[in-house]
């Protein structure tokens, strides 16, 4: 690997973003809620945030979306996104 693109590699961080509530927001458009240094560590702080009956939930108000608990809406709004990707500009 080329020393410029190990140095690039290195400069990669993760943002755990949020969807906003309302309407189709372009990436860019979207909160940063934390930043990490890995993809494993936005993982794991996004799956903090999962609740432990999601799919129970997801069964339960499949014919009702918007009358998800907030928790369930949180954790399904949240995506981890590499610092360099395209769309965030």
């Amino acid at each position: 690997m080329k020393l410029h693109r190990a140095t690039a590699l290195a400069l990669v961080g993760w943002y755990l973003m949020m969807a906003p509530t309302k309407g189709d927001v372009p990436l860019s458009g979207w909160t940063i809620l934390e930043s990490y240094d890995t993809a494993k560590e936005c993982e794991k702080a996004k799956n903090d945030h999962r609740p432990t009956d999601l799919t129970v939930l997801l069964q339960e108000y499949r014919n009702k979306p918007d009358e998800l608990p907030s928790n369930a809406k949180l954790y399904m709004s949240l995506l981890c996104i590499s610092t360099d990707d395209p769309r965030l500009k």
